[in-house]
């Protein structure tokens, strides 16, 4: 009889370990099909990072005497190099589209009247893309208007409409004949990359920046068709351009 009351003993002790072994089997599948616990691994006071002292000096350097006129600032920025290399580009590629496009342009196309640009052009060039974005007008034609309540004289001083028109559809910052797009050796930034080439030169030589840095994105409104155009329905200002 004691033999059968501990062997019932036994077998009521394994059901129950089983039991117990079943339920830590459930509870380890369940940790395996959920979400990852959290566990901590170093302390809370492990965590605390130590802060690098900025001993850097920030702010402008290497600039023109303080009795400078405001052009020579923009010399640091528009060298003399960088605008006779856009007036080369530009010269030839009007030269390749009048030699090779000849058929496809209209009987009195205005690019029949191009004649070569020269560098106090493409400053003036330059000083009328920046007042144009210093005094807004709805149409780039509006700069040029001879109505006595629009009309703003210094835009024609400056340069003509039509020569304006000339210089902005031949102006070119690399040479003529780079591959197309799905052509090999093809490269969306090579149209416009010597320009940012040029900028970031002058900026690190001329300015240094404080401790704290934040990047931030740009959007540059543009409807032509190069490559690294996105559409974004979400921006209010520009859905089509190019984002930097």
């Amino acid at each position: 009889m004691n033999q059968i009351f501990q062997s019932e003993e036994l077998d009521d002790g394994s059901e129950v370990s089983s039991c117990e072994d079943e339920n830590e089997l459930r509870s380890r599948n369940n940790v395996l099909e959920g979400p990852n616990p959290w566990i901590r691994k170093y302390s809370p006071g492990d965590q605390s990072v130590p802060l690098l002292s900025f001993d850097g000096t920030f702010g402008p350097k290497n600039c023109p005497p303080l009795a400078s006129p405001p052009i020579e600032y923009v010399y640091l920025f528009l060298a003399l190099d960088f605008l006779a290399c856009i007036v080369s580009h530009t010269n030839n590629y009007a030269t390749h589209i009048l030699i090779n496009n000849r058929d496809n342009l209209g009987q009195h196309s205005i690019c029949f009247k191009w004649r070569q640009t020269t560098i106090e052009e493409i400053k003036s060039f330059f000083a009328i893309i920046i007042n144009m974005r210093l005094i807004r007008k709805p149409t780039r034609f509006a700069y040029w208007s001879t109505s006595d309540s629009q009309q703003t004289p210094w835009y024609a001083k400056v340069m003509p409409r039509m020569r304006f028109q000339l210089v902005l559809e031949f102006f070119h910052l690399t040479r003529a004949n780079l591959p197309r797009a799905h052509q090999e050796g093809n490269d969306a930034c090579d149209r416009f990359q010597p320009i940012i080439d040029q900028f970031n030169t002058p900026y690190r030589y001329h300015f240094n920046p404080r401790q704290n840095l934040s990047i931030d994105e740009t959007f540059i409104g543009a409807k032509n068709r190069p490559q690294l155009i996105p559409y974004l329905p979400n921006k209010h200002h520009h859905k089509w351009g190019i984002k930097l």
